[in-house]
């Protein structure tokens, strides 16, 4: 059986603005636009694979006028729950075949009881400039909120990244396959102004 685990990002919440009729886009992007904002750590000998990652699938988010992200929060590598500022909340789910994302559905939905990101450690660990986003399968995520950039490091190990990314993540979901070295992991965050949700594959022993 797969199973998941939820990561939640919560974000300071603004003034709460008056309820917009307009709802969230979402807006499939090809993922290869992508390969100069993710990169993927050295591939593990043990696995004879030629790589360890790929990104599989991008999708843009545009939200309505005057209206803030105020948190995420996913399930798995999907769905994605979003809360906005004037009270809504939406789903987005992901549909695609292997690494061809064939649709991005949004439609309203109840909001997520809000969940607190805990620390896995007693006391965070300690990395210089780096905020701890959460915690999604065995997969630990951090950004840096001044530089942009984003680590993921296996959580029973915090060495070497199997990820890097110039995005400022705000959430992370996974799910891995219990039979096989694949982590399928989906991240919520910004590059630039822009609000991206992008799915890559990680290959890794665990």
């Amino acid at each position: 059986m797969w199973r998941a685990l939820l990561a939640v990002a919560v974000l300071t919440s603004p003034a709460v603005a008056k309820p917009s009729i307009e709802a969230p886009v979402a807006r499939i992007a090809d993922p290869a636009s992508l390969k100069d904002i993710i990169h993927f750590g050295e591939p593990n000998p043990a696995l004879h694979m030629n790589r360890s990652g790929e990104v599989w699938w991008r999708a843009d988010v545009d939200l309505p006028p005057d209206v803030s992200l105020q948190s995420v929060q996913i399930m798995g590598y999907d769905p994605i729950f979003l809360r906005l500022s004037d009270g809504r909340c939406f789903k987005i789910e992901l549909e695609g075949d292997v690494n061809k994302l064939t649709r991005a559905a949004v439609a309203q939905s109840e909001c997520q009881p809000a969940r607190k990101i805990d620390s896995p450690w007693p006391a965070a660990l300690p990395r210089r400039g780096m905020h701890y986003v959460g915690r999604a399968w065995d997969l630990d995520a951090w950004t840096n909120p001044r530089t942009g950039k984003t680590i993921v490091v296996e959580a029973k190990h915090q060495d070497a990244p199997l990820l890097t990314a110039d995005m400022r993540v705000i959430a992370i979901g996974a799910m891995g396959a219990p039979d096989a070295p694949m982590t399928e992991v989906t991240f919520v965050g910004y590059i630039g102004r822009q609000l991206t949700i992008a799915t890559a594959m990680l290959y890794y022993a665990g």
